[in-house]
């Protein structure tokens, strides 16, 4: 008897001193529409909280077959699945590309994620953390943008 071909994808969120992750999900495809079989993680430096958020989630997809949604909520752990989520989905695309957010005060689109993940949810509060939008204001839509591609379940 043949063994059908699975699908295999790996995927890595990193976020740089926090928590960092590989994952590796399976799909078989015996039929029109391939079937999540496993989910595996290959690398984990992750807290106790994203450890519980990805277990739950992982065990919700393979229940239903499927990678799922990332779970709704603004901490942390929520983000971080949703970006694992939607990376293995193939719709991981933040809104802003370039390196640099704020070029009055040469804050980085890394620093105004930081600070979003870190618990920092409104405009004003990215600011206090990083200075982002406090010169010309030209980089608060981009800000707000962030925060809504980090705080909002898609």
């Amino acid at each position: 008897m043949q063994v059908p071909p699975a699908h295999i994808k790996n995927i890595e969120v990193d976020w740089l001193g926090r928590d960092q992750v590989e994952i590796e999900a399976r799909w078989e495809s015996q039929t029109s529409s391939p079937r999540l079989q496993a989910m595996e993680l290959r690398m984990a430096v992750i807290c106790s909280e994203v450890r519980q958020a990805l277990q739950v989630w992982i065990q919700d997809c393979l229940r239903a077959g499927q990678v799922l949604e990332g779970p709704e909520g603004r901490g942390h752990a929520e983000m971080f699945v949703r970006e694992v989520s939607l990376k293995l989905r193939d719709q991981f695309t933040p809104p802003f590309a370039e390196t640099e957010m704020c070029h009055c005060r040469v804050v980085t689109t890394a620093q105004v994620d930081r600070a979003v993940v870190s618990g920092c949810h409104s405009p004003r509060e990215v600011s206090r953390a990083t200075t982002a939008s406090t010169s010309c204001g030209t980089c608060r839509p981009d800000v707000e943008a962030w925060i809504r591609f980090r705080c909002e379940a898609r």
